[in-house]
């Protein structure tokens, strides 16, 4: 074997070796960029076909869906709509980003939560409207205590509205319209004393209005309780100082 020859394939060799260590560097397990990857390619979505989502190449922290802490090492949001997302959310995927505080996964086809998504406890932000869920909404829920803004709209959600909410004292935003919700507005609610707007129009909410509920929401400015079926009083509503827009529920208020 001549010299030249031998010393290609030395080369040929360095340069395949460098080069698989590169690839096994790029997609680490229990990585951020591994994580999110997954949850993308297990709900339908293809790195070749859609580099302009996410790049193995390169950095989660580079990704157009992605957004780090100032250091770029963490992930902290994932916005992510109108991709095509389908099915359940996978488990050992996005529910292992322990930093996450904003989530926006709008207008896709997602029907279920993952088993590890209620680990997310760091979520401020939390936007899965305009999907296809159509189950209860878990006790789970309650697990999110540094949650502010909460949008379930345009779903299917049924069942009662978990007590739960009892442990989301920073909530200020909560959307909950077009679902099949069926429940009384359960008492935990009125803990939310953050709250500047509620939504819980075009369900079927019904009964009376927790105790406590006219002097809960100091905060509050806009109230939209349409198309339910809620019993109340216009008194109800009389200690809300700052309220700018409220829609009543189509069983109406007394005077």
């Amino acid at each position: 074997m001549g010299f030249g020859l031998l010393v290609s394939i030395l080369i040929l060799t360095l340069f395949l070796k460098s080069n698989h260590g590169q690839q096994q560097e790029q997609s680490i397990p229990n990585s951020d960029e591994f994580f999110i990857s997954q949850f993308f390619e297990k709900m339908g979505i293809n790195s070749s076909k859609s580099s302009h989502v996410y790049n193995l190449s390169l950095s989660a922290c580079s990704w157009q869906v992605v957004f780090c802490d100032s250091e770029q090492k963490t992930v902290i949001g994932l916005v992510a709509p109108n991709l095509g997302l389908t099915g359940p959310m996978p488990d050992n995927t996005i529910g292992k980003l322990k930093k996450l505080q904003f989530l926006d996964l709008n207008s896709n086809q997602i029907t279920d939560f993952s088993s590890d998504f209620w680990s997310l406890i760091s979520l401020k932000n939390l936007n899965l409207s305009n999907n296809k869920f159509s189950v209860d909404l878990p006790t789970n829920i309650g697990n999110f205590g540094s949650l502010e803004k909460l949008d379930l709209s345009f779903n299917n959600f049924t069942g009662n509205l978990p007590d739960s909410f009892s442990s989301l004292a920073g909530l200020q935003v909560l959307n909950l319209n077009r679902n099949r919700f069926n429940s009384v507005i359960p008492l935990g609610i009125t803990n939310c004393h953050s709250l500047t707007s509620v939504d819980l129009s075009m369900n079927s909410f019904h009964g009376s209005l927790p105790r406590g509920f006219d002097t809960a929401f100091p905060k509050l400015k806009s109230l939209n309780l349409a198309a339910n079926l809620i019993n109340g009083r216009g008194s109800d509503f009389s200690k809300f100082e700052l309220l700018e827009y409220f829609q009543e529920s189509f069983q109406g208020f007394c005077c």
